[in-house]
């Protein structure tokens, strides 16, 4: 179990190693990537889902994210959360974009479904863009001492935690690279985030999982490898693993491989709680260009789903 700032300074190391399961997608959105003393350089550059906080920036986005935060009124805990993403971008010294608004709006959409704090097993984050939900999860349910689980490629990793690390300043990461150090982790009392390479992904099998969340990454990996964290979910160790997906229902990858949320390997025995177009993830906003708002290339599903287990079948 590798703890602390050792963490990043592994991941770094280990940024440029190749990675048996990297889709097209990632290799073409990856090929540029560099970190160099506490920067990310490359195609892709991440500034940690914002910006700098600049007043006229932040009004117009305030104002644009309206429809969407008129969408949280119909859950509960809606604003407590919202709170939570303003604090954590305020930590981050970054506007609060529709991306983070979004995660808020589907916490608070499971929320109201689950009793969050009452799960058996951690919340797994599979595939955490900027870190964003894990700090959600992290500063929402600081008193419940609730275990997030972060898979990502090492690159996204890397990112996941150098932004976590900023936004939340009560957050105690591990790295854990087998089973015996995730074993370990979740028993330790001080470790509440625990990161786990994606090419070492297996290990969260040999232990319980609450919740799984996937938000628009499922749809940038291989079919295969979309199979494999499905068989994870499956044979965990626990009976009851609930796992929420927000992906396209259809998406092309560079290399032509098509990846269809229908055809996740889902189970008829699975029991569905929600099923239906996600209704804040259909469009984006550009408050700098007419007609301001727009739709994404394919329409996006979300699905809440208790997992039919492999003991059962």
């Amino acid at each position: 179990m590798i703890l602390g700032d050792k963490v990043l300074t592994v991941l770094e190391n280990e940024s440029n190693f190749s990675e048996k399961n990297i889709s097209s997608h990632w290799i073409e959105f990856l090929k540029d990537f560099k970190y160099e003393e506490g920067k990310f350089l490359g195609k892709w550059l991440p500034e940690g889902g914002g910006g700098k906080r600049w007043i006229p920036k932040m009004l117009a986005e305030y104002i644009f994210q309206i429809p969407f935060r008129r969408q949280g009124r119909q859950f509960p805990d809606f604003m407590k959360i919202l709170q939570c993403a303003i604090g954590v971008h305020k930590e981050r010294n970054t506007s609060l974009l529709l991306g983070t608004l979004r995660q808020a709006l589907s916490l608070a959409f499971l929320q109201k479904h689950l009793a969050l704090d009452q799960l058996t097993g951690p919340i797994v984050v599979i595939g955490d863009g900027f870190g964003i939900m894990s700090s959600l999860i992290l500063s929402y349910l600081s008193d419940a001492k609730i275990k997030v689980v972060v898979v990502n490629l090492t690159q996204n990793l890397l990112i996941d935690v150098f932004f976590i690390k900023k936004s939340v300043p009560f957050a105690n990461i591990c790295l854990v690279k087998d089973t015996e150090a995730y074993h370990e982790s979740l028993k330790d009392s001080e470790v509440n985030t625990i990161c786990i390479q994606a090419d070492n992904a297996q290990v969260i099998k040999s232990e319980a999982m609450g919740l799984v969340i996937n938000i628009a990454s499922m749809q940038e990996m291989n079919p295969y490898v979309i199979a494999e964290y499905f068989d994870f979910m499956r044979t965990s160790a626990n009976q009851k693993t609930y796992f929420y997906c927000v992906n396209r229902i259809e998406k092309t990858l560079p290399d032509g491989t098509v990846v269809s949320f229908f055809k996740y390997p889902w189970h008829s025995d699975d029991q569905i709680i929600v099923d239906e177009l996600c209704p804040w993830h259909q469009y984006n906003y550009n408050y700098k260009r007419p007609p301001f708002y727009f739709r994404y290339a394919g329409p996006f599903q979300h699905r809440l789903t208790l997992m039919h287990k492999a003991s059962q079948i």
